[in-house]
């Protein structure tokens, strides 16, 4: 009998201490979503749009994505795929526009057939897009600066580094350009890719700090010498 009610009260403890320290995994869901999509897109681009979830710790991240408002003449692929299981990343897309009409396009974020976020963009015209980068790329390279110093140098070459990438997006462009703004371009692309900033500044800021802390040293040694 003893034996019978010591296994009782064992079995009690252990049911009791078991439930006490038994925590329960919060189902977190997700909040909502950022999304940056510029508003109007090229005619023919590879669109890189960055997305954010909040919280990040969200027990379910994996999100699948759609565009819609598609139509004949205008296509859009997935370069990385249509999900992604990320809190943050990237969607990836190849549009082509072959009409002679801007084109609205929804791009939506789903999780298990509900849609969380949605993004609305313009894909332009073939002309609309020349004309635009062309404006943008005669701007670029008439703010250069071809004389380039340590206050100027970062500014053109993020400068020139646009305009690499929109010449490389935008080829046939390059015709569109004046040849004085193309000779201007090429010079400052020179200039920087050979340019090498002047750190003495930032030496002899280093230099007088360093020399500052030990004149400091030398003098609470000789202080305390003297006490």
């Amino acid at each position: 009998m003893k034996k019978f009610l010591l296994s009782i009260v064992m079995l009690f403890m252990f049911v009791t201490v078991n439930a006490s320290t038994k925590t329960t995994v919060k189902n977190i869901k997700i909040e909502n979503i950022k999304v940056e999509v510029k508003e109007n897109v090229g005619y023919n681009e590879e669109l890189k749009i960055n997305y954010s979830i909040n919280p990040r710790d969200a027990k379910n991240l994996n999100l699948s994505w759609n565009v819609l408002g598609l139509k004949k003449g205008i296509t859009v692929e997935f370069v990385n795929g249509k999900t992604t299981k990320d809190a943050d990343g990237v969607v990836a897309l190849k549009i082509n526009n072959t009409l002679n009409e801007k084109v609205n396009l929804t791009l939506t974020g789903s999780q298990n057939g509900k849609v969380l976020v949605s993004s609305k963009f313009t894909v332009e015209t073939k002309d609309e897009t020349e004309k635009r980068v062309t404006n943008e790329l005669n701007d670029l390279i008439t703010n250069l600066d071809e004389k380039l110093n340590n206050k100027n140098y970062e500014e053109n070459k993020e400068a020139v580094e646009k305009i690499d990438e929109l010449l490389k997006n935008n080829s046939e462009l390059k015709d569109k350009i004046s040849s004085d703004l193309l000779t201007k371009y090429n010079t400052v692309k020179e200039n920087v890719e050979e340019y090498k900033p002047n750190n003495k500044g930032v030496v002899i800021g280093v230099s007088a700090g360093l020399a500052a802390a030990f004149s400091g040293l030398l003098y609470w040694i000789f202080k305390k010498e003297d006490n």
